[in-house]
């Protein structure tokens, strides 16, 4: 028979009876990465909210892109494009910008206001650019018209009675189609009051450039050129202006649309062999210059600048505001709330470039009238006498 055994006693924890018991913590939340603030921060804990946030950092990120792009617009034709449209930029970029905000993705908005900056940089000449016009000689004045006139335009009638009643001493017009021809002969030469310099329409071609100059003005010379596009020549003219110091040198322009590869390099062409002769002029010597046409690129755009900068050219528009020229349509009325969206959508196309001999006194830009480009209408001042 076994004999019974003493209970063996067991340990006790005295600390554990003494203290409360206490559930364990909840993993940490996820801070989504570094730099980037927590769901719950940003208030987009819901799916719908990382939809929203997704959409709005690809939004960023786009323009960002496009901005780079627009600086390299040198290296490739495709790339120029985005060089075209900064305000555009702009307008899409700052709502952009208050939803990052909004989000507090502080350090995403940092640097997209580095974006922003830089196209303000660009658009800002236009806003606050341009000449004091009290500096400019009030004896020494030439009015300039621009105006694409679209060849299949059929409203032949107001743009006629337009181009009459803005009084200028020269008129340059593009898509001058044979219909076109015979009107503005008929309108502005046959008792109108201009003398016309238009090269014959090029079979191919379904337009031509035109010239229109006010009687009273001398023309010393004048030539139909261009090597970089010999079926749609240049219309260069020299003439005497009263209270200019020097005959004046105007070219009338009308590039090709850059909308393939062979087009943008007939455009690029044409621009490289103008900005040739415009550099090889000496402003002390050859006289004010002045370069007027549908140039088919803006004020950004690689081939324009290389224009401006080598031929001592300066944008007339400078100062005078973002209206562009192009697509007409886009100033109408949208909605029923009646917005435009003439300066956030529409580029300016239609350009009026001049040396340093004048004094920009007043710019406007005029309808479309039935033409997919707005007319723009310059005041010029000789600087000191031209």
């Amino acid at each position: 028979m076994e004999a019974d055994l003493p209970p063996i006693p067991l340990a006790t924890d005295t600390h554990a009876s003494q203290t409360p018991f206490t559930p364990p913590s909840p993993p940490a939340e996820d801070s989504g990465g570094p730099g980037l603030p927590s769901a719950r921060r940003r208030g987009v804990g819901s799916v719908g909210g990382w939809l929203l946030y997704a959409a709005v950092l690809l939004a960023a990120a786009g323009l960002t892109a496009a901005s780079v792009a627009a600086a390299l617009g040198g290296w490739h034709w495709r790339l120029d494009y985005f060089a075209n449209f900064p305000m555009q930029y702009l307008a899409l970029g700052l709502p952009v910008l208050l939803l990052l905000l909004l989000l507090r993705s502080w350090r995403v908005a940092g640097f997209f206001v580095g974006v922003l900056l830089w196209n303000v940089f660009l658009v800002l000449p236009l806003l606050i650019g341009g000449d004091d016009p009290a500096a400019g000689d009030p004896q020494a004045t030439l009015r300039v018209v621009q105006k694409n006139l679209l060849h299949s335009n059929e409203d032949l009638a107001d743009t006629l009675a337009w181009l009459k009643e803005q009084d200028a001493d020269v008129i340059v017009v593009q898509e001058m189609s044979d219909p076109w021809r015979a009107q503005l002969l008929g309108a502005l030469t046959l008792g109108g009051g201009y003398a016309a310099f238009a090269p014959e329409r090029a079979k191919s071609e379904r337009h031509a450039v035109g010239v229109f100059v006010r009687t009273g003005l001398e023309v010393t010379r004048h030539r139909y050129w261009g090597r970089g596009e010999p079926l749609k020549p240049m219309v260069e003219l020299e003439l005497n202006v009263p209270g200019f110091a020097a005959p004046i040198t105007l070219q009338g322009v009308h590039t090709r649309a850059p909308v393939r590869a062979s087009w943008s390099w007939l455009r690029g062409k044409q621009l490289a062999e103008l900005t040739g002769w415009a550099a090889a002029r000496d402003p002390r010597f050859d006289g004010p210059t002045l370069v007027v046409g549908d140039l088919n690129a803006t004020r950004w755009s690689a081939p324009l600048r290389a224009l401006m900068r080598h031929g001592g050219l300066r944008d007339t528009a400078e100062g005078w505001g973002l209206w562009g020229t192009w697509p007409d349509f886009l100033n109408g009325r949208w909605w029923a709330a009646g917005v435009s969206l003439g300066w956030t959508g529409m580029i300016t196309l239609d350009h009026v470039l001049a040396s340093g001999h004048f004094v920009v006194a007043h710019r406007t830009v005029g309808p479309g009238l039935g033409s997919d480009h707005r007319g723009v209408v310059v005041d010029l001042r000789g600087r000191g006498g031209g």
